[in-house]
């Protein structure tokens, strides 16, 4: 029935969403740069999570740990995310995957504007990137986010100290700012893009 097709708005949401899935490389690649270094993996892990989904895929956690330590010299990985108060399960989900995770608790706050939820992680990140990256040894920092805003704040950061790093991102197609490209941002060395061989279908 012509009730039940999508209308025209409707289309036009789904269709970057359906070309960006055409599109997703095979494997995840470029890794080069990893090879026999030592690596710091910083992710936003919310971005990542909601990007594939976006995708119709789930992002192994998993997998993209094993690929990344395959590659990579010694490769410390820490995810970043929001939770309720107390809830300790994705921090064990994660740890089980081989990743450090950063939760950040959901505060509930009053504002001129009413009761508000308090659920960004961004500003953890940045402070935990800082700590990380002076105090370790990391001669490559990848950070896993398509966020634009985000991912240029902590790669012009990481650029100005006073160690030199390979900074690179890893994300996903259809969920990347172009901000992020290495062609236009001098910040940043190069870009992975997470490949099927760490996703799976939802649903399957």
């Amino acid at each position: 029935m012509l009730s039940s097709l999508p209308g025209p708005n409707r289309i036009r949401r789904l269709m970057p969403r359906v070309l960006a899935a055409r599109h997703v490389a095979a494997i995840t690649a470029p890794l080069d740069a990893l090879l026999h270094q030592n690596v710091l993996v910083l992710a936003d892990d919310e971005n990542l999570r909601y990007g594939a989904r976006d995708l119709g895929y789930h992002l192994s956690v998993r997998r993209l740990c094993k690929c990344m330590q395959q590659h990579a010299g010694p490769c410390s990985l820490h995810a970043f995310f929001s939770r309720e108060p107390g809830d300790d399960r994705r921090c064990r989900y994660l740890g089980e995957r081989g990743w450090i995770p950063h939760p950040r608790d959901i505060e509930t706050v009053q504002t001129h504007r009413g009761t508000q939820r308090l659920a960004n992680s961004d500003n953890d990140l940045l402070f935990a990137a800082g700590n990380l990256a002076s105090r370790g040894t990391a001669d490559v920092v990848v950070l896993a986010s398509g966020d634009g805003s985000l991912v240029c704040d902590l790669a012009r950061n990481l650029r100005q100290m006073p160690r030199g790093r390979t900074i690179l991102t890893l994300s996903l197609a259809g969920s990347t700012s172009y901000r992020l490209d290495a062609a236009r941002n001098p910040h940043i060395d190069g870009n992975i893009e997470i490949g099927l061989d760490c996703l799976h279908r939802r649903g399957g």
